[in-house]
């Protein structure tokens, strides 16, 4: 169970017809079937394209782009969230990081001005936005 998580992190677009060799080659005695049940257990659920998947539906709440023209000046006007779930010897841990809004907005002004152009003085100026 503990490789298939694993192996779900690295490649979440193989399939069974990918997997079952890859198990044999590490050794696991495990027919398709078996494989199967595992992977609906583990919760894998394989990545491909499928069509017309960027149709909403007749029903679907639109949430309008509420940063549209804003310009964002004060430090703390606008911030981020990221949720990571990273796995763990026993289940997962989330991870969650804030981000303030400004100083991306802010470094991307910095170098589209060419100003950032010098590789130290670049790390220069991240090591003290990383420090704020």
């Amino acid at each position: 169970m503990r490789f298939l998580d694993e192996q779900y992190l690295k490649t979440p677009f193989y399939g069974i017809e990918r997997l079952l060799p890859l198990l044999v080659a590490q050794g696991y005695r495990i027919n398709r079937k078996r494989l199967r049940r595992l992977m609906g257990v583990v919760g894998w659920q394989t990545l491909y394209t499928s069509v017309r998947t960027m149709i909403p539906g007749k029903n679907k709440q639109r949430y309008p782009y509420l940063m549209k023209g804003l310009e964002i000046e004060p430090v703390n006007q606008v911030w981020a969230i990221d949720i990571t779930y990273m796995p763990m010897a026993k289940g997962f841990i989330m991870k969650r990081g804030f981000i303030r809004v400004w100083d991306t907005v802010h470094r991307q002004k910095y170098f589209q001005s060419g100003r950032g152009k010098r590789p130290r003085e670049r790390a220069l100026f991240f090591a003290h936005v990383a420090k704020a």
